[in-house]
């Protein structure tokens, strides 16, 4: 993944994915590439306003045709505590996912929703920071 920073707030990034995901049928692969803006209000403040616009275009295997799905995800970050070099912080998103067909003109259908929330631990193990990151997804999606 590649990213720009644009300013204090926002950035613009690049990247692929492999994918292999478990599904009752069995195994399906995808090649993914995809485009996104990050923003974010002032992170010196006690809450900051997160958002994300991520557009996909999907390749499955056995499968002649790309599919593009866009997200948008919309969240807060709040300041829990800090001790010493750790800091935690709480967040809570949401993400609605649209896909997109080409076959007869342009077709969209909403493909999921997703509502996560977890904490951000970032901290200094050896000199190096490190952050971890934990959490609870709550996934609709259409059968």
């Amino acid at each position: 993944m590649l990213d720009y920073v644009l300013s204090d707030h926002s950035k613009v990034w690049a990247g692929y994915a492999y994918m292999e995901i478990n599904t009752e049928n069995g195994i399906v692969r995808e090649q993914r590439l995809f485009q996104m803006m990050t923003y974010n209000s002032n992170k010196s403040k006690p809450i900051v306003f997160i958002g994300r616009t991520k557009i996909e275009e999907r390749f499955f295997e056995n499968s002649e045709q790309m599919s593009m799905r866009i997200r948008q995800m919309i969240g807060v970050m709040f300041n829990l505590f800090k001790i010493n070099e750790t800091k935690v912080t709480g967040f809570v998103t949401n993400e609605y996912h649209m896909g997109m067909n080409f076959n007869n003109g342009i077709q969209t259908s909403f493909n999921q929703y997703r509502v996560l929330l977890g904490i951000d631990v970032n901290t200094q193990i050896s000199g190096r920071s490190v952050k971890f990151k934990a959490g609870y997804m709550n996934i609709t999606a259409p059968k």
